[in-house]
C-alpha cells in the first residue's frame, strides 16, 4: 500500500506543476494574441464541455482497462497536445481556429484522467471513510505544493519568455507524471474481467449508448439519495465558483486591472496556498469536524470576491484568494471521502462522473454569460455582477451544508 500511494503522490506533483502551466498561460495567451473575455469564455467552454463529454465515457473505458494505464495515457496525450500548441504558436499559425479543436482534446483528457485518478483511492485502501479522508488530504498537500511551485514558476516564465513559451514547462512534466502513474500496481484492476474481449472501439451508436447508460446510472446514483443530492449542491456550485476565479477571473484581472499578466500567477499561487493550507486542516481535524461544517465555512468565504470589486491592492486581494480557496479545499477533499466510502468499485466511477460532468457543464455556461458580461460593461458593474452571483450561491451551498448536517 505504501508503495502505492507514494507513487499516486508523485505522479500527482508532477502533473499538477504541467497542470498550472496551462491554467495560467492558456487564457493570457487568447488575451494577448486573440481577443477578449467571450472568447477566454469560449475556450473555457469547450475545455468543459469535452471534460463532461469524456469523463462520462470513461467508466466504459475503465471497465475495460486497468485504471491506472487509463490515467497515464490521459496524461501522456496531454503533453502531446501541449507540444502540439506550441509548435503550431512558434510557426505563427496558432489561431482560435487551430486552439479551440487542441484544447478540446486537452479539456477531455483532464475529464478521463479526474474520474481516473479519484477511481484509485478505494482500490488501494477499501472504504474506510477515515482512510479515504487522510489519503485524501495527504495527497492534496502534495498537490497543492506543486501547485504553488508551478503557479510561481510559470508566472515567472510569463514575464520573461511570454505565455506561449511558458507552455514548455508542462509536456517533461506531465510525461514523467504518466510514467509514475504507470509504475502503480493495483491488483484488483491488472487484469480486467471478460469486457476486456470486448471490442475497446466499438461502434458510434454503442459508444453513444454507453456514454449516455452511464452518465443515466450516475445521475440515477445521485438524485435517489437524499443526502447525494445535498452533496451534489455543496460539491458543484463551488467547484464552478473555484474554477470561474482561477480560469476566467484571475488572467482578467491581472491583465486589465493590475496591468501585468504575470501578476495572475500570484493570484493562481495564493489559490494554491489556500487549498494547501485546506487539505493540512482536513488532515488535522478530519475525526473531529465533519464534511457539513466544512462546506457551510467555505460557503460563507465565497463572499471574500467581493474584496476585487472595492480594491486591486495585492495585500487584501490574495488573503481573499488564499481563505476561499482554503476553506473550499476542506470541504471539497470532504465530500469526496464521503462518496467514495458510500458507495462500490463500479458505483462510484458512475456517481463522480454525474457529478464532475454537472460542475463542468455548469462553469462552461457561467463562464460564457459572465465572459459577455465582461466584455460588454464597464469593467466595475461587471464585476460587481460576477460577484453578486458567486453570493446567490454560497446562500445554496450554506443552506446545503445545514441539510447535511441534519
Amino acid at each position: 500500500k505504501g508503495r502505492r500511494v507514494r507513487g499516486m503522490f508523485a505522479g500527482t506533483a508532477a502533473m499538477k506543476i504541467g497542470m498550472e502551466t496551462v491554467t495560467l498561460s492558456i487564457p493570457l495567451l487568447v488575451l494577448q494574441a486573440m481577443g477578449g473575455a467571450t472568447l477566454v469564455a469560449g475556450l473555457v467552454i469547450v475545455y468543459g464541455v469535452a471534460q463532461a463529454a469524456f469523463a462520462g465515457a470513461s467508466g466504459s473505458l475503465l471497465d475495460r482497462l486497468p485504471v491506472q494505464k487509463v490515467l497515464a495515457g490521459a496524461v501522456v496525450s496531454q503533453a502531446a497536445l501541449v507540444v502540439s500548441i506550441i509548435a503550431l504558436g512558434a510557426t505563427g499559425i496558432l489561431t482560435a481556429w487551430t486552439l479551440f479543436p487542441l484544447y478540446m482534446l486537452v479539456g477531455g483528457a483532464v475529464g478521463i484522467a479526474e474520474i481516473s485518478r479519484h477511481s484509485i483511492p478505494p482500490l488501494i485502501l477499501g472504504h474506510d471513510e477515515a482512510s479515504l479522508s487522510r489519503y485524501n488530504a495527504r495527497l492534496h498537500i502534495f498537490y497543492e505544493v506543486a501547485g504553488v511551485v508551478g503557479a510561481m514558476a510559470t508566472g515567472a516564465l510569463i514575464t520573461f519568455v511570454g505565455p506561449l513559451w511558458a507552455l514548455a514547462l508542462q509536456p517533461p512534466a506531465y510525461l514523467l507524471s504518466g510514467l509514475l502513474y504507470w509504475r502503480v500496481r493495483l491488483a484488483k484492476q491488472d487484469a480486467p474481467g471478460p469486457r476486456f474481449l470486448r471490442p475497446l472501439l466499438p461502434g458510434l451508436r454503442e459508444r453513444i449508448a454507453a456514454y449516455f447508460k452511464d452518465m443515466k446510472a450516475g445521475a440515477g446514483l445521485v438524485l435517489k439519495s437524499g443526502r447525494l443530492r445535498w452533496i451534489a449542491v455543496a460539491f458543484i456550485l463551488p467547484q464552478i465558483v473555484h474554477r470561474i476565479l482561477e480560469g476566467l477571473l484571475a488572467p482578467i484581472f491581472a491583465k486589465r486591472v493590475l496591468l501585468d499578466p504575470g501578476a495572475a500567477g500570484y493570484l493562481l499561487t495564493a489559490s494554491n496556498m489556500g487549498e494547501l493550507l485546506g487539505a493540512v486542516l482536513l488532515l488535522r481535524y478530519a475525526a473531529r469536524i465533519k464534511a457539513p461544517k466544512w462546506v457551510k465555512w467555505g460557503a460563507l468565504t465565497m463572499v471574500l470576491s467581493w474584496v476585487m470589486a472595492f480594491t486591486h491592492a495585492l495585500p487584501f486581494v490574495l488573503p481573499a484568494f488564499l481563505l476561499m480557496s482554503m476553506t473550499w479545499s476542506a470541504g471539497d477533499l470532504s465530500l469526496r471521502s464521503d462518496v467514495q466510502s458510500a458507495l462500490g468499485a463500479k458505483d462510484q466511477p458512475r456517481a463522480t462522473s454525474f457529478l464532475y460532468g454537472a460542475f463542468v457543464l455548469g462553469a462552461a455556461a457561467a463562464s460564457l454569460g459572465l465572459g459577455a458580461l465582461l466584455d460588454l460593461l464597464p469593467l466595475a458593474f461587471a464585476l460587481a455582477g460576477v460577484f453578486s452571483l458567486f453570493t446567490a450561491m454560497a446562500a445554496a451551498v450554506f443552506y446545503a451544508s445545514r441539510r447535511l448536517n441534519g
